[in-house]
């Protein structure tokens, strides 16, 4: 096997020197799309040499108009496994499921045909379905936007399309961000989980029980940093590369240093003063949005008790006064404060019920309330 070169840089070359070509050859007049999309540290760009180990290597999406004979699909993935060299820059096209785990994908060198290569080939309202549950080839109703997770939205639209002929870029920018009220609305609802947990927190360490404390910074934490990805308009990923992620967004050289005094405090006190710092940078990102009345990004002290925090509840009503849909404003007085990754920390759970619609049933509308479907980037 060759030394490691970044998955990407391997799938785009595998693309323009060998399938591209190949599919000139056989289909001179086919219009498709392909690219490298999907899940993966390769797709996200943070694969490594432990990375080769399973499901990497010369590896692709292929994407054809809807409406393209249902025959091809296959045709064209039978086409590959006669035609593909067996290895590309010295990294083998064939690949077997591992024992025991059919959907993990390992390289194995191969020394006759059929490959069985790792192209995936399918429609453009397939390859959504796949991806996000629903075919995307309209803009998303509010309930089918809060129905899906943000690691299957952000597995639709990362990576990189190598080529497009069947509207595949199109469709990922339909999907590209949430529309604004449901932004506005999220973002609303991330604050107000704050009002629970800040308190908690100061209350634990006020008792002595740090290891409590230390417990709830965290959570406090993990939901300011669901926010900065909300604040700077990037789908978070899953749990393995949500921190590599968060030290990418701009705020990160400033907000992830306070994060980690917040969560390595040894102390009440020194809690306090790491929470305060966090308070008046996120309170100052949240004026900069623009999006509502200037509000005073300094933590206070809690009534008489012995610790600041930021009553992010004051954020968190700003926003909610700027969402006018009567579904968004009737769900959170339903009490579902959020999107089903906001409901459930269950990824299991949460990545099924994207997919099989079931998710659907928890943001039904109750009468009165019209689910709309607001234009992308709106």
């Amino acid at each position: 096997m060759s030394k490691f070169i970044p998955g990407m840089e391997l799938a785009e070359g595998f693309y323009h020197d060998v399938v591209g070509p190949l599919l000139g050859e056989r289909y001179p007049e086919l219009k498709y799309a392909a690219g490298l999309m999907g899940g993966g540290s390769d797709v996200l760009g943070f694969d490594t040499e432990d990375s080769m180990d399973h499901d990497w290597g010369p590896r692709m999406q292929l994407v054809l108009p809807d409406g393209s004979n249902t025959r091809l699909e296959g045709e064209i993935r039978e086409y590959l496994s006669q035609n593909l060299p067996f290895e590309y820059r010295g990294f083998s096209t064939n690949f077997y499921s591992k024992p025991n785990e059919k959907r993990v994908k390992l390289m194995a060198h191969a020394t006759s045909y059929p490959v069985n290569h790792l192209i995936e080939i399918s429609t453009l309202s397939e390859y959504a379905k796949r991806r996000i549950g629903v075919t995307a080839l309209e803009p998303l109703t509010e309930r089918e936007w809060l129905s899906i997770t943000q690691v299957r939205l952000l597995e639709a639209v990362g990576g990189k399309v190598f080529h497009d002929e069947a509207g595949l870029n199109d469709l990922r920018a339909r999907i590209s961000w949430y529309p604004k009220e449901i932004w506005i609305f999220l973002m609303g609802c991330l604050w107000w989980r704050f009002r629970r947990w800040e308190r908690s927190m100061g209350h634990a360490g006020v008792v002595g029980d740090d290891l409590g404390a230390t417990v709830l910074a965290a959570r406090v934490g993990r939901d300011i940093m669901r926010l900065a990805f909300m604040m700077e308009k990037t789908y978070a990923p899953y749990s393995k590369w949500f921190g590599s992620s968060f030290g990418r967004l701009s705020c990160a050289p400033t907000l992830g240093p306070q994060l980690e005094d917040l969560m390595h405090a040894q102390t009440r006190q020194a809690r306090d003063d790491a929470y305060a710092r966090v308070g008046a940078t996120l309170g100052t990102m949240h004026n900069d949005l623009g999006l509502t009345h200037y509000k005073e990004p300094r933590n206070k002290q809690a009534s008489k008790r012995p610790f600041r925090i930021m009553f992010s509840d004051k954020f968190s009503r700003g926003l909610f006064a700027y969402v006018e849909s009567s579904y968004l404003s009737g769900l959170f007085h339903r009490g579902i404060t959020g999107n089903i990754d906001l409901i459930t920390d269950n990824i299991d759970v949460a990545l099924s019920a994207s997919l099989d619609g079931k998710v659907l049933d928890l943001f039904e509308p109750q009468d009165g309330e019209e689910v709309g479907r607001p234009d992308p980037g709106t």
